[in-house]
């Protein structure tokens, strides 16, 4: 019985390191997609647009765990089309 608790104190050890891990990872994402933002030129659209409808504030330093994610998925697309824009304009 000592085993299997030591097992599932390890177990809980090792999701929370990945849990804290996947959040750093997470952060650190958001804060390349602010910078390319910036550099871009869509840090107003990022924060006024996209932020703001989708949680209400501009600030998206602010967002936690999920919305993160579904931050990252809609500000990569006006990066990604900023930057094309940038790269081969017409």
């Amino acid at each position: 019985m000592k085993d299997i608790a030591l097992s599932r104190g390890t177990l809980d050890a090792a999701r929370e390191i990945y849990k804290n891990e996947a959040e750093l990872s997470a952060r650190q994402r958001l804060a390349e997609t602010l910078l390319d933002s910036t550099q871009s030129g869509t840090d107003p659209i990022v924060r006024d647009l996209i932020c703001l409808q989708l949680f209400g504030h501009n600030n998206p330093e602010t967002l936690q765990d999920n919305q993160i994610e579904l931050f990252l998925i809609a500000t990569d697309l006006v990066v990604s089309f900023a930057k094309f824009s940038k790269e081969y304009p017409s």
